[in-house]
């Protein structure tokens, strides 16, 4: 019996012994992987070296070229939020009058990608797990740059030949639009509202909309834009009006929608003119120019068509150039009556609820005109079109065939990505 008890202590004391030195390696190993890791992380990623040839491609692009252009063409980025400008060649849209000289210089600085991304790295770092242009290395060093810094700023990322990689951070992103501080009162009527911390329909913004100005044109949240809903559709505060190319807020003059009196063309001729160009407001601009034009009825509910009695609508309506539309039927009425519990649209008091698309019509000022446009025809006329109407005691969506050869307002809705939309 005692052989047998000895025997086992043994046992036990060889397995307590070898768990132990189990225990020791495994730790020794982990310390020595971070060890490793750390070491090829400070070797790959931000070396001194690295950072010196970044900043001799930013030493050029900034003196020959400024970053306003990318800056530009990364607001209308609708999926990638990134540009691409050096990828084993310059890209020739920005460097065609330079592009011999900017393919010696990366090439000399041993860059073998060069990106500019804006502040929404989460969405490029998706984009890039799903569907990755560049190397996995390129992906697993986003993943190493601190999120807080790339929510503010732009970033200049470079992927070298030797499969290092480096950032160098830009000038810092300002929102395109800030929650507002206060709401405008005409002293009767007290328009939007700015206590919520998300994104409601009315939500009063303020918005930066030239590069060089400051936060002082009032919007309001409407709805999601429906074709991507990493946009929000603002609508501005005022009508407005071009004057030998100069756009001024003007609530008192009117344009007609078609003088023809033929809905299915969309807006025509004085409509087009007097909305803002990517040089009136060039902070912004449309997610897509190109759009196709529903018509709409309501007949126990809402519906869209393709067609209106007169014709075909358009399913390529070019905004070309401009950096703002006209609004919808169906936005407002995802706004207003998402629940389709109202009256039907064209009855007074339909917009009750929504009454900060009454601002700056006859609504708040009997001596401004009653409303807007809308970009929409209705579907059942072939001599209609749906407009916002704003007076003391009709607030409606309405729709009259005398009346689209007629004047209404010009009042600018823009497309603003949410990720640009500061609700601090």
């Amino acid at each position: 019996m005692k052989k047998s008890n000895s025997k086992g202590f043994m046992l036990l004391e060889t397995l307590i012994v070898s768990s132990f030195i189990i225990t020791i390696l495994i730790f020794l190993y982990i310390q020595f992987v971070n060890l490793k890791t750390s070491y090829d992380t400070s070797f790959k990623y931000d070396s001194i070296p690295n950072l010196y040839n970044i900043k001799q491609a930013d030493i050029f692009i900034n003196k020959n070229y400024g970053y306003g252009k990318f800056k530009d063409d990364l607001r209308k980025s609708e999926n990638n939020n990134y540009i691409e400008i050096y990828k084993n060649t310059c890209n020739i849209s920005y460097f065609s009058n330079n592009i011999s000289y900017c393919n010696k210089l990366m090439s000399n600085l041993n860059i073998k990608t060069l990106l500019i991304i804006d502040n929404n790295l989460s969405k490029i770092k998706l984009n890039f797990k799903q569907n990755n242009p560049y190397s996995n290395g390129l992906l697993k060093y986003l993943n190493t740059i601190d999120p807080i810094l790339a929510n503010k700023s732009y970033l200049l990322i470079a992927e070298f030949n030797d499969n290092t990689y480096s950032y160098l951070k830009l000038d810092e992103v300002e929102p395109v639009c800030r929650r507002a501080n206060t709401l405008t009162s005409d002293g009767t009527h007290t328009f939007g509202t700015n206590t919520r911390s998300t994104l409601v329909p009315g939500m009063a913004l303020d918005c930066k909309v030239t590069a060089d100005g400051d936060y002082d044109h009032r919007f309001y949240y409407v709805t999601d834009l429906e074709s991507n809903s990493d946009y929000a559709v603002l609508i501005y505060n005022n009508n407005i009006k071009v004057v030998s190319g100069t756009l001024s807020n003007d609530n008192t003059v009117a344009f007609a929608y078609d003088s023809s009196n033929e809905n299915w063309h969309g807006p025509q001729s004085t409509i087009m003119d007097n909305l803002p160009t990517t040089t009136h407001w060039n902070n912004i601009s449309l997610s897509n120019t190109t759009r196709a034009i529903k018509a709409a009825n309501y007949l126990s509910g809402h519906i869209y068509a393709d067609a209106t009695s007169g014709g075909t609508t358009p399913t390529a309506f070019s905004y070309a150039g401009k950096a703002a539309r006209l609004l919808t039927y169906k936005e407002v009425v995802t706004a207003c009556d998402s629940n389709n519990t109202v009256s039907a649209p064209n009855s007074t008091g339909y917009l009750d609820n929504c009454t900060y698309l009454m601002e700056n019509t006859n609504y708040s000022n009997t001596s401004n005109k009653y409303g807007y446009w809308l970009e929409t025809p209705r579907s059942s006329s072939s001599d209609s079109v749906w407009f916002v109407i704003g007076n003391s005691s009709s607030r409606r969506l309405y729709n009259d065939g005398a009346n689209i050869g007629s004047f209404f307002g010009v009042r600018p809705a823009i497309e603003v990505k949410k990720s640009d939309i500061d609700l601090k």
